[in-house]
């Protein structure tokens, strides 16, 4: 059984483990992907995504605690992800809904390098490695978002 456990602020904390196996259709293309990653530097992909994979991100303990840089590409492999050891890394999602209460939802281009074609919230991404992007928790700055 996974471990699933409640947070402070409401927030949701998931294992790896709980997390391979809730989004397990998710990571089915991260296997595709660890079985391809030599073509991360190939003709396979564009090279702005090669680049982007290339991009520090912060590996982080079950709390939250920044441990050290990774890139995005070792974030995602499968090798890692799977690992007996695995630990999370910082993301983020945006939920965007409408006055009806409907999700915006995005179909992710069959080009991408991570999770092709599939049906992902509104958007999301991760805070980089970088002083400007380790800010503490509760530090950050929201704008108005006129739809």
């Amino acid at each position: 059984m996974h471990h699933i456990t409640k947070r402070k602020l409401g927030k949701i904390h998931c294992s790896p483990k709980a997390l391979s196996s809730i989004c397990g259709r998710l990571f089915a293309s991260v296997q595709e992907m660890n079985q391809t990653h030599s073509k991360f530097f190939g003709e396979k992909y564009d090279k702005t995504q090669v680049e982007l994979m290339k991009e520090p991100i912060i590996l982080v303990d079950e709390n939250d605690v920044p441990l050290k840089m990774i890139s995005k590409k070792d974030g995602h492999l499968r090798k890692f992800v799977d690992a007996e050891d695995a630990l999370p890394h910082r993301a983020f999602s945006v939920f965007l809904f409408n006055e009806k209460n409907e999700l915006l939802l995005q179909k992710r281009s069959s080009n991408k390098i991570t999770f092709p074609n599939m049906w992902t919230n509104t958007c999301c991404s991760h805070p980089l490695y970088t002083p400007e992007e380790m800010v503490e928790k509760g530090s950050v700055n929201y704008q108005g978002i006129k739809c």
